[in-house]
């Protein structure tokens, strides 16, 4: 892909998965075997855990996590999916959402807690071998008198105490995996979530008692988000535009062509710090 069409997908919300597998599977391209790996990675995970809105596209973000091959399986994948979710909730309580990210992880937990929902077994499930997941059909459709969302609002507004499934995975939940109850933030790259199992102890076998506070961005920080996701976003335009110079690379290049890329870098260096000035003037503006 050459650079136009990067910045066209970027533009759209991520690279398509087709396109990855495209160049995957075209055998006419020189790539390595830990190339081939990185891209089955991104697009393993691009299509499971961390699904966006648009179904057929993958973050960017996947892709420096997937570089290095050795250290990758030791990444908190079950936090950042957990942390990723939470936020995709988020945004689908907003009125204007009309779909949500992060979907098939947010439908296997409510097959686990609310048997009424569930779609048939998956006969070629195997337990400890296959993701839990893969446990329910979802090609199978909930009973017909749950036909309309009007319908599914009566039937959990009436739900009993016992048609809930408070611990699916167990009672032991907890000596399995004792991070389970950290108690803190967790993160997939931007996203930065709050995780607060002393709100849903009977999830862990416990009783539920009276909670901690909950865990709140400060006034300082809401008044900076802005500012930081649009220092992101610039860091990763500054990395995409000196990757063709580094020394591995950069012999592919003109000279001409490396001072463009160049050039693009310090306009966006140069963009960000005015950005920066003009925040800090206004905010000393609001001050006075």
């Amino acid at each position: 892909m050459d650079e136009k069409e990067v910045q066209s997908e970027h533009s759209h919300g991520g690279i398509k998965l087709s396109k990855i597998r495209e160049v995957l599977c075209n055998g006419s391209n020189k790539i390595s075997t830990n190339d081939i790996a990185r891209g089955y990675l991104v697009t393993l995970l691009g299509s499971t855990i961390f699904i966006d809105k648009t179904v057929d596209r993958v973050s960017s973000f996947l892709f420096p996590l997937t570089r290095d091959l050795v250290t990758v399986k030791t990444y908190s994948w079950a936090s950042a999916a957990l942390a990723y979710l939470y936020r995709e909730l988020g945004k689908a309580s907003r009125a204007g959402c009309k779909q949500l990210g992060a979907l098939h992880t947010f439908e296997a937990w409510i097959y686990e807690h609310f048997p009424m929902f569930r779609p048939n077994l998956n006969p070629n499930f195997i337990p400890n071998r296959h993701p839990r997941a893969m446990k329910w059909d979802a090609r199978t459709t909930t009973p017909k008198f749950l036909s309309s969302l009007q319908a599914h609002r009566w039937r959990l507004d009436a739900m009993k105490q016992e048609e809930v499934i408070w611990m699916p995975y167990g009672a032991d939940v907890i000596d399995k995996y004792p991070l389970s109850v950290y108690h803190g933030c967790i993160r997939y790259c931007s996203v930065i979530e709050p995780y607060m199992p002393d709100r849903v102890l009977r999830q862990f076998g416990y009783v539920q008692t009276r909670p901690m506070t909950p865990i709140k961005p400060n006034k300082e920080y809401k008044r900076r988000t802005r500012t930081v996701l649009n220092t992101e976003k610039r860091l990763h335009m500054i990395a995409h535009y000196l990757r063709p110079v580094y020394p591995s690379v950069r012999s592919e290049l003109s000279l001409e062509d490396q001072f463009k890329q160049v050039d693009k870098a310090i306009a966006v260096v140069q963009e960000f710090e005015n950005m920066n000035v003009a925040s800090q003037q206004k905010g000393q503006g609001a001050k006075k």
